[in-house]
């Protein structure tokens, strides 16, 4: 994916040295993703990952979430987004004390494929095409455990580690429209697939989960260092 990025934008650029085709410009935004009947089937289901940081349990990746990128030209965008979801307990008594703790880092790269050029009179499509990963850690220690209760901890943290990660990605079809010179409104719908893998002792197992998502988009676009956008 990287491979095809570059080879865009690249030639795209040596194409266009001017900035012609829609000039360098940089953006943020939040992606909006209303609420569901899925959540309360994952809880029905009993899917949720139980430690409250899972790829689907609503906090490393939320319903609102914040994204930045560059366009490079009015043909390629690469956009990044991280979720960062930690949860640590921490138990003291009068002759010891117990730390538990899960988290799970998101990071997430997207590339925009355009093909017109920035407008003030109608939405401007464009195709979106990315993956992310879920980094977990986790950890159970305690000065009064023994050798063997602080390995039985550890195994316990490396199978939750195991639940805790996976990777995945989306492919889908989104829409900007410009309502001032810097903020655009707009929406893309995506086909997502998770992928997780589980290999911690005996067992072996891998659950993929696919589903379409809609999305509303808020973006702040900083000034473009080329020509102003035409309105045609």
């Amino acid at each position: 994916m990287l491979a095809l990025f570059l080879a865009l934008s690249t030639s795209a650029l040596a194409a266009d040295p001017a900035g012609d085709l829609g000039g360098v410009r940089g953006y943020a935004g939040l992606e909006w993703r209303p609420l569901s009947r899925q959540d309360l089937v994952f809880v029905d289901e009993s899917r949720t990952s139980g430690t409250a940081v899972g790829e689907f349990d609503g906090t490393v990746r939320p319903v609102l979430g914040a994204f930045g990128g560059v366009w490079f030209n009015r043909y390629v965008a690469l956009q990044l987004g991280l979720g960062v979801a930690s949860l640590t307990t921490t138990s003291h008594t009068e002759d010891s004390y117990r730390q538990v703790s899960t988290a799970v880092v998101r990071p997430a790269l997207d590339l925009r494929f355009g093909w017109m050029l920035p407008t003030h009179r109608y939405p401007v499509p464009w195709v979106i095409l990315g993956g992310y990963a879920d980094l977990p850690a986790a950890r159970d220690v305690s000065d009064a455990y023994t050798d063997e209760e602080q390995q039985v901890a550890d195994d316990a943290a490396a199978e939750t580690r195991y639940r805790l990660g996976g990777v995945g990605g989306r492919v889908g079809l989104g829409a900007d429209y410009r309502v001032l010179p810097s903020l655009l409104i707009g929406a893309q719908v995506t086909v997502g697939v998770h992928q997780a893998t589980y290999t911690g002792g005996d067992q072996r197992f891998a659950s993929t989960w696919i589903t379409t998502e809609g999305s509303l988009l808020f973006t702040f676009e900083w000034p473009r260092r080329a020509r102003p956008p035409e309105d045609g």
